[in-house]
């Protein structure tokens, strides 16, 4: 009679989350975990885009244009594990006019990625890239730098979290759960998406701007499968 009560009650668990196939009774349950963190570093998104009628003049414009910005942020105190170059091209420069597709010379283009930590130079930095020629910042938001620690230590809370469930729901029944049979993390629940959680917000104080950090919600949603056993 167990038996059938338990397979009659955990058949809700959607199919496409739990396609292995149990001969034995067994309960199937979500185990959640969430804990908020305080991000602690910054991660910057920016390029240079340089356009000229000739290969050599963009060549050259954009490589003096670049190493302006990479010599700025060396000098900032970033190391070169914390600026990252990427993307680098030298195309065609294609445009439309009058409906048609014309070439205009060439551009060259790069990404750059960096980290900083002193939030509290978050306007200094703004404020001398928005001075190189070229350059656009395409994000700043906001990263914990050991995310993947934090996330281990939340799926193993939602572990934990869902064995408790799994033996309550048994002993609703008067059985008890006896070994597991299979553990499988749900991830498209571990992170919140991300303009949720990384919301950059500007404080006007006498003129001066500064970033609130807010905290960031690490998720993680564990399906547990036990075999039950009557008690």
């Amino acid at each position: 009679m167990i038996k059938i009560l338990l397979q009659v009650l955990f058949i809700v668990v959607p199919l496409s989350l739990a396609q292995a196939s149990f001969e034995v009774p067994h309960v199937k349950v979500f185990g959640v975990a969430e804990k908020e963190v305080v991000p602690d570093e910054l991660k910057w998104a920016v390029s240079v885009r340089t356009q000229g009628m000739s290969v050599e003049t963009v060549s050259s414009d954009h490589s003096q244009e670049v190493a302006a910005v990479l010599k700025f942020l060396l000098g900032s105190g970033l190391t070169l594990e914390n600026v990252k170059t990427s993307r680098m091209q030298l195309q065609e420069n294609w445009v439309y006019r009058a409906n048609s597709r014309v070439r205009e010379g060439y551009y060259g283009f790069t990404a750059i990625q960096f980290t900083t930590t002193d939030f509290s130079e978050y306007l200094n930095y703004w404020r001398k890239l928005s001075t190189f020629k070229n350059m656009t910042i395409g994000e700043v938001r906001f990263d914990i730098s050991n995310r993947a620690e934090i996330q281990n230590l939340v799926r193993i809370d939602a572990v934990k979290n869902g064995r408790m469930k799994a033996t309550a729901l048994a002993e609703a029944l008067n059985a008890k759960i006896v070994e597991v049979l299979q553990i499988e993390e749900s991830n498209d629940y571990s992170r919140r998406p991300a303009n949720a959680m990384r919301t950059m917000e500007m404080a006007g104080t006498g003129g001066e701007a500064s970033i609130s950090t807010g905290k960031e919600i690490v998720r993680a949603r564990v399906l547990t499968v036990f075999r039950i056993a009557a008690e």
